[in-house]
């Protein structure tokens, strides 16, 4: 096993160098015996998380998962015990895990920093992340890139002192940070969010309302087209879902010109 490691992958060569304790978790008879599932990642990765407290310790635990995870499910691929489709699969549901407990560690320190009151919390919870492109379909490879937007339930103030929107970019400029930061361990992921409405330069958070018209006053098809793969892998399961359906009647309108019919062609 270790041969066929260090021989087709420097990437996961490195993960065993760097980590040798690595070694006994790759050896141990049930490492490698089937795929995980998404719930079998999650709870093993808040148990790992328990004991620390510190944020910025707390991201680097999941860097550290992150390597191990990818390590196994590598090694699952290169010795021939996974399909494509296991290894695809498997990959989509580490990035699932690690985005959500990315999510609530930056939420939990927030929420701490401006001492939010029990009502607010629970309204600052009201964030999802959507997963677009290869993250969304659940095809992520070794390589790939997560492809994220953000979306919270409605404007207005969250506090005297500060809005909703103002609240929910500073949450998403912190998952930005824990997730494509360098650490001890790497990244976790590196992150993309040019399919955001206006790419670059659009706002990185929206509301729903925000959204849905953007969408139905200036999305152009290139932006609807990238929703056909979102969907919600972290943050309040509720709002992604709520999201998914508002947004389907720009993925697939009712009458479309010819114009559009093209571009999806292309």
């Amino acid at each position: 096993m270790l041969v066929t490691i260090f021989a087709h992958s420097q990437a996961l060569a490195e993960t065993l160098v760097r980590n040798a304790d690595h070694f006994h978790f790759l050896i141990a008879p049930e490492t490698l015996a089937k795929p995980r599932e998404k719930s079998w990642l999650n709870a093993d990765l808040r148990r790992l998380l328990m004991v620390v407290r510190v944020p910025e310790q707390k991201y680097d635990v999941i860097r550290r998962f992150r390597r191990r995870e990818t390590l196994r499910i590598g090694a699952r691929d290169l010795l021939g015990r996974a399909t494509v489709e296991e290894t695809t699969l498997e990959l989509s549901n580490l990035a699932d895990v690690c985005l959500q407990a990315v999510f609530e560690t930056a939420l939990a320190g927030l929420q701490a920093r401006f001492k939010l009151s029990a009502a607010a919390k629970e309204e600052s919870g009201r964030f999802a992340v959507i997963g677009m492109g290869k993250l969304g379909g659940q095809e992520l490879n070794y390589s790939s890139d997560v492809d994220v937007m953000f979306v919270y339930e409605q404007e207005g103030d969250l506090t005297p002192t500060i809005s909703r929107h103002e609240f929910f970019t500073k949450l998403a400029e912190e998952i930005i940070h824990a997730v494509g930061g360098t650490g001890a361990e790497g990244t976790i992921f590196r992150i993309d969010l040019r399919l955001r409405p206006e790419g670059r330069t659009g706002p990185l958070a929206r509301s729903l309302e925000g959204y849905e018209d953007y969408y139905a006053q200036w999305g152009e098809t290139w932006e609807r087209m990238a929703l056909v793969k979102a969907r919600p892998v972290a943050g309040n399961a509720a709002l992604g879902d709520h999201f998914i359906k508002m947004v389907q009647p720009f993925v697939y309108a009712r009458y479309a010109s010819e114009n559009v019919v093209q571009q999806w062609r292309c």
